[in-house]
């Protein structure tokens, strides 16, 4: 029986749509692809050191409990 550990790894877990709105607003991103480029060379920079990546995209619907919950709030 082999009692090496496996090796570990490095995994990043990235929320897409804050990556996507903190990106600074260029005035060279004019179409989706030019959007797409920033957004993956964001990502690239932040998941170098890392060897896998996930990434979560969500949807903010109106009629949700986390926009009822925000719109107390305000």
């Amino acid at each position: 029986m082999d009692t090496t550990p496996a090796p570990s790894r490095k995994i990043a877990l990235v929320d897409g749509m804050v990556l996507l709105q903190k990106m600074a607003k260029k005035p060279a991103i004019v179409t989706v692809k030019d959007l797409s480029e920033c957004f993956n060379d964001r990502r690239k920079s932040l998941i170098r050191d890392y060897d896998e990546i996930i990434i979560v995209c969500d949807t903010y619907r109106d009629d949700s409990l986390k926009s009822a919950t925000r719109d107390k709030r305000r």
